[in-house]
């Protein structure tokens, strides 16, 4: 049994914190190192609450790549962010049916669909190993992030997102890698405008597209996409 703590406790020590975040976006980007500092002493964290509030009733693009900044955070600490979950998942549609401004998920009598959001968790929950592997980032505008490898395959993992309406040229430095597979994997979720999303008749607008990257070495340029976050899945020993 784990004692989880929805308040600040000083009677005893809890095993974790429960943390909420309702946020713009762009406050979630710009806060994606918040757990980097935390104090490795004190309780582990739940952050049982989440969400950028961006798109009505379902998230557009840019909540999508706001969450994905935040939870790039989480990975990277993740020897603290225990558990961690989306708020609120579903939502009516009708008119006058909701409660909640921003959900996952939209449905009506009939239908369902995903929302661009809803890609971001499941990019996030299918492509990540178990490992964070130590990282930096050197240039004029950061990017949030994360590097995590699969210690039976040697499958390594760069999530990267970038919000912004201009490319991204990276140039990645695999150092302390051994042998690293020529070819690899981007599996990118993006549009032309962040403003883009899935609705009940257009559920697909927004999908997350997979292509084969060439060209990759220990030391090897990326160009992330506008409006995108991307995960790179490299072969690396």
């Amino acid at each position: 049994m784990k004692l989880i703590a929805t308040a600040n406790v000083k009677s005893r020590f809890p095993d974790l914190r429960d943390d909420h975040y309702y946020e713009a976006a762009r406050s979630f980007e710009g806060d994606w190192k918040h757990y980097d500092k935390y104090d490795r002493s004190g309780p582990k964290v739940f952050v049982g609450e989440y969400a950028s509030q961006e798109g009505r009733p379902t998230p557009n693009l840019r909540g999508a790549l706001g969450d994905a900044a935040f939870m790039a955070g989480f990975e990277r600490n993740a020897d603290v962010i225990q558990i961690a979950s989306y708020a609120p998942l579903l939502v009516n549609i009708n008119k006058g049916a909701s409660q909640w401004g921003t959900n996952l998920i939209g449905f009506d009598s009939l239908n369902s669909y995903v929302s661009p959001a809803y890609y971001t968790q499941q990019l996030f929950s299918l492509y990540h190993g178990d490992n964070v592997v130590p990282s930096t980032f050197t240039g004029t505008r950061e990017l949030p992030y994360s590097v995590n490898k699969s210690a039976s395959t040697g499958t390594l993992y760069i999530k990267v997102v970038n919000a912004s309406a201009a490319p991204a040229p990276v140039t990645i430095n695999l150092d302390g890698a051994g042998a690293v597979s020529s070819t690899g994997t981007a599996v990118v979720l993006s549009s032309a405008k962040d403003t883009d999303t899935n609705t009940i008749n257009n559920p697909a607008n927004v999908v997350p597209v997979r292509s084969k990257v060439t060209g990759v070495g220990k030391t090897f340029t990326y160009t992330f996409a506008p409006y995108s976050l991307t995960v790179l899945i490299l072969n690396a020993k």
